[in-house]
């Protein structure tokens, strides 16, 4: 694994990454959220991102904005300009990448960016998120994993970005597991982020043979976080930051 900063977990404790932000105490995918998650200890936070129409990739885990802000629109048919008039929760707008970038690399923050590839051009997608990292300073891009559900979108990531790590994401269903058992060995990809009900000693020794980082979701149960550790995960995705590192600090 060439990505240092994204090196396998030799010390026994995983690292802990902010979903959407912390999530559980700030609304999700905001700057609010993402702030606080440092602040409570997190190692970096994994967000969501999609294009809106003007071409800007922003920040959402949903394909509309009725969940968050009320409001039946999609994403990828508001220009950034409009986005910005919806409050998504305590008067927090909807964040572009470079804006989360700009305030997390600097307090040394790693960002988990999952590209949500539903409802739009996979090509196009991946294209302008690979335009964003492009454009930013070889420094900047070492603090970025990227992360999919699509093969095909991890594979694209992988050509336009290659030095960029990317990892496959997997949910614990059929498909999931079909997926997981092949797709990231095709896909030469960085990292797998299974679902934690996956993750077993088994499936640890088998990924960790392979050469996998594993950042393991959504783990917000203190118990189930202290297993994952004792396994040796690289990564615990969680809404509680605060409430999982005091469970990994104090067994």
């Amino acid at each position: 694994m060439s990505h240092t900063r994204f090196s396998p977990n030799l010390t026994g404790r995983p690292r802990i990454y902010a979903h959407r932000g912390s999530s559980l105490r700030a609304p999700e995918n905001t700057m609010k959220a993402f702030a606080l998650g440092l602040e409570e200890g997190a190692d970096g936070i994994e967000l969501d991102v999609r294009r809106c129409a003007s071409g800007e990739i922003v920040v959402a885990h949903d394909a509309d904005l009725l969940r968050t802000a009320g409001v039946n629109e999609r994403i990828v048919d508001l220009s950034y300009e409009q986005l910005r008039t919806h409050d998504v929760g305590s008067g927090e707008r909807v964040p572009r990448l470079d804006d989360v970038l700009d305030m997390t690399i600097p307090r040394g923050g790693l960002i988990n960016v999952e590209i949500k590839a539903d409802g739009d051009d996979k090509l196009r997608l991946a294209r302008s998120v690979a335009h964003v990292l492009k454009r930013r300073a070889h420094k900047d891009r070492e603090f970025v994993l990227l992360s999919t559900f699509h093969p095909i979108v991890c594979g694209i990531l992988r050509a336009l970005v290659p030095a960029v790590p990317v990892g496959f994401l997997f949910e614990n269903d059929a498909q999931g597991r079909a997926l997981g058992s092949f797709a990231p060995m095709l896909l030469r990809v960085a990292a797998v982020h299974p679902h934690s009900a996956m993750v077993s000693e088994q499936s640890v020794a088998r990924w960790r043979k392979q050469g996998y980082l594993m950042n393991v979701w959504t783990v917000d149960d203190p118990g189930e976080a202290r297993r994952l550790a004792s396994l040796r995960v690289d990564g615990l995705i969680t809404n509680d930051v605060r409430g999982i590192r005091e469970s990994l600090m104090n067994p």
